[in-house]
């Protein structure tokens, strides 16, 4: 059976960290032996465990870590692990080093610009680290893998774009209305609903902006957010 770190440097939860799950569950019944290691206790790591996994916990400590290079390239033999799965830039910089002293390739997918932030201090340093550890990267959509081609300089000919899927086993259209009554919504009304941490990289004020014209209709109608709040303290402006 073929062993596959799945590295992750957050806890989540979050969009990164459900697929991190999803592909790492995924892979459990086609032939592979997927190995999560995560930062610490807390969402991933519960998640993982209730959906079958044998998550491992192994972090950085501090800014950068030499040590967990090591120890992750020591786990990666252990295991005899033959491909390093990394999601985001901060594992894929750890997870490429790590590559490297396991003798192993390494894929980095990333998910969105939130790491690849202008003021980072290091980042060059990261970009170089990506462009000669990481054999292969996986972006989530075609706009985000030119911005990340042109802000890190990878090679555009070891980049793929992998669109996020959905689990049609687990998610099946249809009426249910278990959410409707237990937040009061009728049955005549319009339910928009948006599932993602509320974070300022969401962009919801230009949600809650556009749902503001919708007073004119004359049909009711409801906006339902499902996300984290935490540290949140963002507030659209609603007057246009």
């Amino acid at each position: 059976m073929t062993t596959v770190l799945h590295l992750l440097d957050t806890t989540g939860p979050g969009g990164a960290e459900t697929v991190f799950l999803d592909v790492a569950v995924g892979m459990a019944g086609r032939g592979f032996d997927p190995v999560p290691v995560v930062p610490g206790p807390g969402w991933v790591w519960d998640t993982a465990v209730a959906r079958g996994l044998e998550p491992v916990q192994l972090g950085p400590v501090g800014r950068f870590s030499i040590k967990f290079v090591r120890e992750l390239a020591r786990l990666a033999r252990q295991r005899k692990a033959r491909l390093i799965h990394a999601h985001l830039l901060g594992s894929a910089v750890y997870g490429g080093l790590a590559g490297r002293l396991a003798g192993i390739p390494v894929v980095a997918t990333f998910h969105g610009l939130t790491d690849l932030r202008a003021g980072d201090p290091f980042r060059l340093v990261r970009h170089s680290i990506l462009r000669r550890s990481v054999d292969r990267i996986v972006l989530v959509s075609n706009a985000l893998r030119a911005e990340v081609l042109a802000r890190t300089g990878y090679p555009a000919h070891r980049s793929e774009v992998i669109h996020n899927g959905i689990d049609l086993t687990r998610y099946r259209p249809g009426r249910d209305n278990v959410l409707r009554d237990r937040l009061g919504i009728g049955p005549e009304e319009w339910v928009i609903g948006a599932l993602g941490n509320v974070r300022p990289a969401k962009a919801y004020e230009v949600l809650i902006q556009a749902a503001a014209r919708l007073g004119q209709l004359s049909r009711p109608w409801r906006i339902v957010i499902v996300g984290d709040t935490t540290g949140f303290a963002h507030t659209a402006d609603l007057s246009q």
